[in-house]
């Protein structure tokens, strides 16, 4: 018996902490070192299956952090958006968070599905995949903040209405959220420039 029951208190917590150690996985060591370390407090799954499964049963849409480790501004972001709390809370309460490197493996099959070429890059979808709203470049937390929140009002997502969102050959608009680089403060600005070029603007 206490055999049988040493066996069954490993296996659980085995499965405590493979899923955690999974999740994690994709957060490698990242190029540059701790240079680029943050307390990010975003609560995020790690798989589209996981997202799509919880966007359907909380009926919440996915925000989807489309990561590139090589790319600075994904990085500054983490730094100056992602490590607030206030700003994560939000989050969680209005979204299912989605984080993915699309530039590793398989998962640039993803990137080349959503056509994400540039970096910072950020997709709300619903729960069947669908992008309402794309967000491209760097912003600081109050304007990242206001372009989350489109994606809660129809009004303002791609599907919806489809009458009002029709371009002259008939097909849906677009919907494309850009943030040059002059949007942030200089202090970050000059720091993301200085190490690598790597976003749209």
């Amino acid at each position: 018996m206490k055999l049988n029951f040493g066996n069954i208190f490993m296996a659980v917590i085995l499965l405590m902490i493979c899923p955690f150690n999974n999740s994690r996985a994709q957060q490698a060591e990242s190029v540059y070192g701790d240079a680029v370390k943050a307390d990010v407090k975003m609560n995020y799954v790690y798989t589209m299956e996981e997202a799509f499964k919880k966007a359907r049963e909380l009926n919440k849409p996915i925000f989807f952090n489309c990561f590139a480790d090589w790319a600075m501004p994904c990085h500054l972001m983490n730094k100056a958006v992602f490590s607030d709390r206030e700003f994560c809370d939000y989050m969680d309460k209005h979204f299912v968070n989605l984080f993915i490197d699309v530039t590793q493996g398989e998962n640039t099959d993803i990137a080349k599905k959503y056509g994400v070429q540039y970096f910072a890059h950020f997709l709300i979808l619903d729960s069947e995949g669908n992008v309402l709203l794309r967000i491209v470049g760097g912003r600081e937390k109050e304007d990242m903040k206001a372009a989350v929140s489109l994606a809660l009002n129809p009004k303002t997502t791609l599907p919806e209405p489809k009458k009002s969102i029709k371009a002259e050959n008939g097909e849906r608009k677009r919907c494309l959220i850009t943030s040059p680089c002059s949007n942030w403060p200089t202090r970050t600005r000059n720091s993301w420039k200085s190490t690598r070029n790597t976003s749209l603007c």
